[in-house]
């Protein structure tokens, strides 16, 4: 008996737990993924310390999403700035940017190019999908890859690139085409 009074309790204590309200409170609606507001055809850019330009992000449209605080992006141009060499350009059809600009995802023909110096050739990734960084200026995809420095080439099925180390890793199945007699180092 006194189990049976037990479970009585214990259903009329969730009825009425579930059935009275506090009158002054609900609960939050789950915030939707839907924009707050939009850039048409815009130029974002951010600036160092010194003050001097990092990074512009461009673009046809931009759609900011509260609930992920990031910005999406149609037909994307992304030049990531620094001192010592030629920008890096980065195109696609579309992207996805964090908040500041640091991380921008590409899909979709993402082809990035920093143009040849007297020092160094012209470099140039081409792939459906680019993770650029650009603080670091770091390039990774895990997906196929091709990328062209001079004369030389090399495709893969990743990339993991660091301008700053100056280091490119590429895995799955590598192919290159490297010209003769270090051509590829003329710019």
């Amino acid at each position: 008996m006194p189990l049976v009074v037990m479970a009585g309790l214990t259903a009329l204590t969730y009825w009425l737990v579930q059935t009275n309200v506090v009158p002054g409170t609900r609960t939050a609606a789950p915030i939707e993924h839907k924009p707050d507001y939009s850039l048409i055809d815009f130029t974002v850019r951010s600036f160092d310390a010194a003050g001097h330009p990092r990074t512009d992000i461009a673009g046809q449209r931009a759609d900011h999403y509260p609930d992920t605080d990031t910005l999406e992006i149609a037909q994307p141009v992304v030049r990531s700035m620094a001192a010592d060499a030629p920008p890096l350009v980065t195109t696609a059809e579309r992207a996805v940017s964090n908040r500041d600009g640091s991380q921008v995802q590409l899909f979709g023909h993402a082809r990035s190019v920093r143009e040849a110096t007297a020092q160094s050739p012209r470099l140039e990734f081409k792939g459906e999908f680019l993770h650029i960084w650009t603080r670091e200026e770091k390039v990774r995809s895990n997906q196929p890859v091709e990328v062209m420095r001079g004369d030389a080439t090399v495709r893969a099925d990743s990339l993991d690139a660091d301008n700053y180390d100056r280091v490119l890793q590429m895995a799955g199945h590598v192919r290159a085409v490297l010209p003769p007699g270090g051509a590829a180092r003329r710019p």
